[in-house]
């Protein structure tokens, strides 16, 4: 494969994406010096809803038949092309302007492109072929992009012929069946009534509401095992020091250094402390742990007025300084002793609610979007069924999909979810050409599980080259300045790259 083209195209909404995106279509079907023509056929476009879809659809043929309405002026022209038009007697200046402009575009975006007859009657060619086959476009929403793969690889892995999508709304169904198999098995009650005892809820929905989120958070789970399919269980941090024998040598400082009586010193939230043995203090420690992560004196465990003296100044500078080390050691304690048991728990919780859910899902063959792409990635990343390997998408699933790739472009990018990124990313390391055209701004709103930061990186991700739409053809001057202040406040909070967008008005 030899790669032809990365690009990252940041453009805000109004600045002429679509005709972006149908020009760099139109630039991938033509030959140039450095590469060959890519047969539309093996060009993919995804974007993220389904009018957007017949908006790039509508806009790449658009293009296209105003390159034909060219050809079929100049194709018996003896002049270069750009000559033609500008001495045409029939074109009004508008029209020999949109011409020109649309010409001047072409190249600007494709350097080793030049339009003159050769290329125009190429493109005169795949357009009658495209309106004639207008079903081979390859325009998808990602959703539906995933479907197919679903559809002709995955339901065979998974042994069903037949399957019905259905909405968010229709499939709460389905946390309810879940819920229910835990209450009324005892063993599986057993096994989950522990957690739910920690996080009491009186009220039924929220148990519902605590298995919809582990359903929909389930790319997390799958992204965090290893190779073999196995969680990785986090290593327990080292402690240098044990935090319950800071304080209890604390306490001994201030008792026999300082001279101090204990529940005159010590704060009251400290007191409960005093007289305990070392493993009932370590209780305390964790359970009472956030007063010692407070801000600034409210952390310390002495009454500030009970050392006020001159003479008190090296007293209180020893036991900050070790205040400060119980509190590093305390949060790896919370760490090791809290946290990690707690994910622990949560995963084989996850675990089983995520047996159950499939086994009802697969019974009755109704399936979300989000389940697709759930049983698309474990069925790819699976290395049992050879669909991928060190190399990348193998021949079997190319042959399983028959769909040959060749160009992609993703639209709306910052709308991806992490996990469908990931399967699209194997297929731009086989693409000859990949476009990606995004928002950050909007990523800012957290649409579904696209990740801003995911589009910020996506350059160095896919080593490609930046472009940024900043004109705004859209907006009236004042609209734009709004946006402009907006945004530039945001990008300094958040901490990211805003480029402001400029009006034609």
């Amino acid at each position: 494969m030899n790669k032809i083209k990365n690009l990252v195209v940041s453009a805000s909404a109004g600045t002429g994406k679509t005709y972006r995106l149908s020009l760099e279509y139109i630039a991938a079907l033509s030959k140039k010096p450095n590469a060959e023509a890519i047969d539309y056929k093996n060009i993919l476009v995804m974007t993220f809803t389904r009018k957007a879809t017949a908006e790039i659809k509508e806009g790449i043929l658009k293009k296209l038949s105003e390159f034909i309405e060219i050809y079929d002026i100049c194709k018996n022209s003896k002049f270069p092309v750009r000559d033609t038009i500008s001495n045409n007697e029939n074109l009004d200046e508008k029209k020999k302007n949109d011409y020109l402009n649309l010409i001047e575009s072409m190249e600007k975006i494709e350097k080793d492109l030049i339009v003159e007859k050769e290329f125009l009657e190429n493109l005169s060619n795949i357009y009658k072929d495209i309106i004639r086959n207008k079903e081979k476009l390859k325009i998808y929403t990602i959703d539906a992009f995933l479907n197919i793969i679903f559809k002709n690889i995955v339901m065979n892995l998974m042994k069903i012929k037949s399957y019905s999508l259905i909405d968010e709304n229709e499939n709460s169904i389905y946390y309810k069946k879940v819920l229910e198999n835990i209450f009324t098995n005892k063993k599986l009650f057993n096994d989950f009534k522990n957690f739910f005892s920690e996080n009491s809820e009186k009220n039924i929905d929220n148990y519902i509401s605590i298995i919809q989120k582990l359903i929909s958070s389930r790319w997390k789970y799958i992204l965090s095992l290893n190779d073999n399919k196995k969680y990785i269980k986090k290593e327990k941090l080292i402690i240098d020091e044990k935090p319950v024998e800071i304080l209890r040598g604390l306490f001994s400082y201030l008792e026999n250094d300082v001279k101090k009586d204990l529940y005159d010193v010590l704060k009251n939230d400290c007191t409960v402390y005093i007289g305990k043995n070392i493993e009932t203090q370590k209780e305390l420690l964790l359970k009472n742990a956030n007063f010692f992560f407070q801000k600034g004196t409210a952390a310390l465990i002495y009454n500030g007025n009970k050392l006020k003296k001159a003479t008190d100044k090296e007293y209180k500078e020893y036991i900050i300084s070790r205040q400060e080390i119980l509190k590093e050691n305390l949060a790896k304690e919370i760490y090791n002793e809290v946290l990690i048991p707690y994910e622990e728990k949560i995963f084989e919780l996850s675990l089983e609610i995520f047996r159950l859910y499939d086994m009802f899902k697969i019974k009755d063959k109704n399936f979300t979007f989000n389940d697709i792409a759930i049983y698309t990635y474990m069925a790819i990343f699976n290395k049992e069924n050879a669909l991928i390997d060190e190399n990348g998408l193998t021949d079997i699933f190319f042959e399983s999909l028959d769909m040959n790739i060749e160009t992609i472009f993703i639209d709306e990018f910052q709308d991806t979810s992490i996990l469908q990124w990931k399967i699209l990313h194997e297929f731009t390391k086989i693409a000859k050409i990949v476009v990606c055209v995004g928002d950050d701004k909007q990523s800012i709103y957290g649409w579904r599980d696209g990740e801003k930061r995911l589009f910020e990186n996506l350059k160095t991700i896919l080593d490609a080259e930046q472009d940024t739409l900043e004109k705004s053809y859209r907006s009236d001057i004042n609209i734009v300045l709004y946006y402009n202040e907006l945004f530039s406040a945001i990008s300094k909070k958040d901490n990211w790259t805003f480029n402001p967008s400029e009006t034609h008005l």
